[in-house]
């Protein structure tokens, strides 16, 4: 299963619901996950919470010219790749 190996996440939505992200499902390719997500998650690796996880992939990053990188998975996933290892080097230095 993709979550047991860390390759998706999930937030809590109650009553014993998780809420899987949409976007990490490539429409194109009977909604495999896109390659992107689980590379994306081993470079956040344990230093973000779940929500903290959705939240980056659905706001504006400035890395990827303003645009949120679930609009940008698909045309070009190197590129959010790069935007999350630059996140990461904003956490790490404060």
């Amino acid at each position: 299963m993709w979550k047991d190996r860390n390759e998706i996440f999930s937030i809590d939505g109650g009553a014993e619901d998780e809420l899987f992200p949409k976007f990490a499902f490539d429409r194109n390719r009977d909604l495999n996950l896109f390659d992107a997500i689980p590379r994306i998650l081993q470079i956040f690796g344990n230093k973000l919470s779940r929500l903290a996880i959705a939240s980056w992939f659905i706001a504006d990053c400035s890395y990827l010219d303003d645009q949120p990188p679930k609009d940008v998975l698909q045309g070009d996933p190197d590129w959010v790749i790069d935007a999350a290892r630059d996140e990461m080097e904003e956490v790490s230095h404060g």
